[in-house]
């Protein structure tokens, strides 16, 4: 499942980067736009030439502090973030420099963790939230390296491919095993994130089943008011009888409830598994 509201994969960190320096990568680039500032300019200009002399005060000078401020901030914050990326550039993988398909792998893979973090479930503490984010973000993080070193390899063992002489035997000897191992790894950061997906989807059961326990429990609050209005027109069998079906609907929605959480930490098995060092090892060069 990849989210109805994310669409596009995201950088990846490495879980033990500071917080203030993955915000500043993550933030988006400021992009300075000469058509906005040349309007602001003359906007500025405009506005003080066309007051008298007499009248100009403290407002001008305002105005174009302010004009001055937006043509510095920009390129400043451009610098700060452009020497975080070069301080940090082994701990961070933008999906910018993935290929195709192991963008949509990474996207897929924080769809589902995004889902897991925010649903109720884990924000109310139902699940181990504290394992959840530590497991969570390093498998971002572990997957999202596989997927650079998979598009690298790829990216290589294609270019060389194509420079070699055709018909060449003993380039296509060499070559079709490595591009098999490149199948093998792209199945196997799959199924890591197909494990993640389901992980999600039984969080997303319990998620519905919390609520439909909430709503319950919030009904059944109405149970003694309900049932002494019952007493007041009804026979005490009868009485008797409601008082069952109401009290029995928020034992049920609380079973459901418990069965989908417990559905869905069983799912956090595979997630939280170790990868095989054969899986986690990229495929050698074709060089």
């Amino acid at each position: 499942m990849t989210g109805d509201w994310l669409t596009e994969a995201g950088t990846a960190f490495d879980p033990g980067m500071p917080g203030p320096a993955r915000r500043r990568i993550a933030r988006r680039r400021h992009r300075l736009r000469p058509g906005l500032l040349f309007i602001l300019i003359v906007v500025c200009l405009t506005v003080i030439t066309s007051t008298p002399r007499a009248a100009r005060g403290p407002d001008s000078v305002i105005m174009l502090a302010a004009a001055a401020c937006f043509l510095l901030a920009g390129p400043a914050r451009d610098t700060a973030a452009a020497w975080t990326r070069h301080r940090y550039r082994d701990r961070f993988i933008s999906a910018d420099g993935l290929d195709q398909p192991s963008r949509q792998l990474l996207l897929r893979a924080q769809a589902a963790i995004r889902a897991v973090l925010s649903s109720q479930v884990h924000q109310t503490g139902q699940l181990d939230d504290t394992a959840n984010v530590t497991v969570l973000t390093a498998q971002e993080w572990d997957i999202a390296r596989l997927l650079q070193d998979a598009s690298r390899l790829r990216a290589e063992h294609g270019r060389i491919s194509a420079s070699a002489p055709p018909q060449a035997p003993a380039v296509a000897e060499v070559a079709l095993p490595q591009r098999e191992i490149l199948r093998q790894v792209h199945d196997a950061v799959t199924a890591r994130v197909e494990a993640l997906e389901d992980y999600a989807a039984r969080v997303r059961a319990a998620d519905d089943a919390y609520r439909n326990w909430q709503h319950a429990l919030a009904l059944a609050g109405l149970n003694d008011s309900l049932l002494d209005l019952l007493a007041r027109t009804a026979a005490d069998g009868q009485a008797a009888e409601e008082l069952d079906v109401l009290g029995g609907q928020a034992l049920a929605a609380e079973k459901t409830f418990r069965g989908t959480l417990s559905d869905a930490r069983t799912a956090a098995g595979p997630v939280v598994l170790p990868v095989p060092p054969a899986q986690a090892r990229p495929a050698p060069s074709a060089a």
